[in-house]
Order: C-alpha cells, then structure tokens, then sequence
C-alpha cells in the first residue's frame, strides 16, 4: 500500500484487477478474427552498454608463463593481450540526454551519479566481483630474463666450410638452466630440420632446384618457455648433379588418396648398383617437414614398399629418393600425391 501497509492476501493484481480485464477483453474482441503481430526489426545500439555488454577496458600485454607484464624480452609465443576492465554503474557509461552519444567525461557525468556508483562499488567490493580478468598486474615477466636464456654453438659446419652431398648434417651444442626442447636449423631463412635431444642435430636435403654457392644456417635454441638464443654461420653448398634416374610405377603422379587407402604402395626401378634406397615424403608446402617412409639397403632393381603411417596434415605431397651409389647419395626424382586425410594436431 502508499503508506507501506502491508497489501490484503488476495488483493493483488492477478486476482483482483486481472479477471476483471481478462472479462472485459474477451466481450470487447467477441467476434472478431485472430490478428498475429509481425516480429519487429530490432536494430540494437551500436553503444555496448546499450546492448547489455560492458564496454572500454585497458588492453595489456600479459606474459603466458608467469602471468605479469610482457617485457621486451617476452617472446612474441607467449605474449597474450588482454582486456582489464571493471564494473560501474550504467551513468558512468551514459548521458542521460543523450544515451547513445559518447561516453561522458568526469565532469559531464549526471548528478546522480555519485551515489549510484558508490553502491555498485559497495556491492562489487561486498561480493568480490570483477567484470573479467581481474586487477592488472604491476610486477613484470620474472621468467624471460637474460640469465634464462640459452647459450648455442654450432659445431658444423664450420663458418665457410664447403659441403656436398644429397643429405647434410648440421650439428650444435646448446645449454639452458630450464633445459632445451628444441633447437631449429634454418638454410637462408628457411627452416630445414630440428632436434630434440642431445646431441642436437639437423638433417638438410637440398631441393632439386637449389643453387650452389653461399648459404646463411642459422641455428635456434629453445628452452620450455621459449627463451632463445640463435648462432649463424656461413658454408659453401657445392652439389654435384647426378645423372641417376628412378621410375615410379606406383603411385602415379597426381593421385588422390584418403586415410582409408593407407598403406599406400610404393614400387619404382632404380639403376643399376644401387645399393641403398631411402625414400621421403615432404608437404609441397613445407618442404623442411618431411618424414623419412623407408630405407631399403638392397641391390635390387624392382623395388617395392608401402607407406604405413597417415600424415597429420592433408595436402600435396612430394615422395622422393635418395639413392647411394659407389658410396654416394644423390637425390632423383620424385612423384606428387594429394592426401585427402583428417588434419590432426
């Protein structure tokens, strides 16, 4: 009631008033067809808080290890941005003159305003409530400091070594307090190959179409967090065309398979005196990734295998050899395949 009295049990809208109008509409309507009202086209403010979103905030750059602010020595991997953001009450966000023009300033706020926002700090503060990350945090990354980072060497090639042959070995040394997961070799910006463990080494199988001369290997160490630390030299890539050949007769060239048509067969004709095979499969669009399918040291002219284990990643495949004559490897041809399989992780 007015005077704060309180009401009648029975004596509220859905029993008094509300069969009195219920009455009234049925005798008013008697008669008349059923209308349906067409659903109106809502165009929502564009103003966040408008819609029900919060809106505004502080973007930081947060370090994923530690939690606390990124530093220039935060690598790019685990620099993640987010939004600091708290809550008030709608008049910090809306000029009630004009509630979809900006947000207003300190001094524009309604007179209101005040003590609206007082009781919605109050009750925010009472419930330890925050509107999503939290407080920003003041300390800096304490995990991508100097004394972290690893220490690397490459024991070969030596710098302006020359280097020959169809598959070249790169070797490095590298140290870290937090241990090493990985260690990238790159040939002129392209990476060729990692290692993971001890001794850290990398496998380099020029293309067909690579140059002799000059090459830049770079070599990156990583420990767990990403923390890194890389050494360059310099080598001199001399490869010797060869005039061996091979002859696939399976797959052909261009084929498509899915995962269900694994193992794939593989048969091709090599020269004679030909005393190892190695065959590979390589992405066409990354060709440093490729996966070593068998070696086969046989002096067999006809040789025939399978490639048992489905790629994780679909595409264009090139399936290449590596054939060792008179002690020697040398890279032929190849064939290319599309892989029709589920992109793994």
């Amino acid at each position: 009631n007015n005077d704060f009295s309180a009401m009648k049990r029975g004596a509220g809208g859905s029993t008094v008033a509300g069969p009195i109008w219920n009455r009234f509409m049925r005798n008013a309507l008697d008669g008349t067809s059923t209308e349906q009202f067409s659903k109106p086209e809502i165009e929502y403010p564009d103003k966040p808080i408008l819609r029900g979103d919060m809106e505004g905030g502080t973007p930081i750059k947060i370090d994923r290890a530690s939690g606390l602010l990124a530093t220039e020595m935060t690598p790019e991997s685990f620099i993640e941005e987010k939004i600091f953001r708290t809550g008030h009450n709608i008049l910090f966000y809306v000029d009630p003159e004009d509630p979809t023009g900006p947000v207003p300033s300190e001094s524009d706020r309604d007179g209101a305003y005040p003590k609206w926002e007082k009781a919605v700090q109050r009750w925010m503060e009472e419930n330890d409530w925050k509107a999503d990350e939290g407080e920003i945090p003041t300390e800096y990354d304490n995990v991508h400091v100097f004394e972290n980072k690893p220490s690397l060497s490459i024991i070969s090639p030596y710098e302006g070594e020359t280097l020959s042959g169809d598959i070249i070995t790169f070797k490095a040394e590298a140290f870290a307090l937090r241990g090493i997961s990985r260690v990238e070799f790159y040939v002129d910006e392209r990476m060729v190959s990692e290692g993971r463990s001890e001794p850290y080494t990398g496998r380099y199988i020029p293309n067909m179409q690579d140059k002799n001369g000059y090459k830049t290997l770079k070599a990156i160490a990583y420990d767990d967090i990403d923390n890194s630390e890389s050494a360059i030299v310099n080598f001199n890539l001399f490869i010797q065309k060869t005039n061996l050949t091979a002859t696939w007769s399976a797959p052909k060239n261009k084929e498509i398979f899915d995962e269900t048509e694994f193992p794939i067969q593989i048969k091709l004709e090599v020269p004679d005196g030909v005393s190892q095979v190695q065959l590979f499969a390589a992405p066409a669009s990354d060709p440093s990734q490729y996966t070593l399918i068998r070696t086969i040291a046989s002096g067999e002219k006809n040789i025939e295998t399978f490639w048992n284990t489905i790629p994780k990643k679909a595409g264009t495949y090139e399936i290449y050899a590596i054939l060792t004559k008179d002690g020697i490897p040398s890279r032929v041809n190849g064939i290319e395949v599309v892989l029709d399989v589920p992109e793994g992780e």
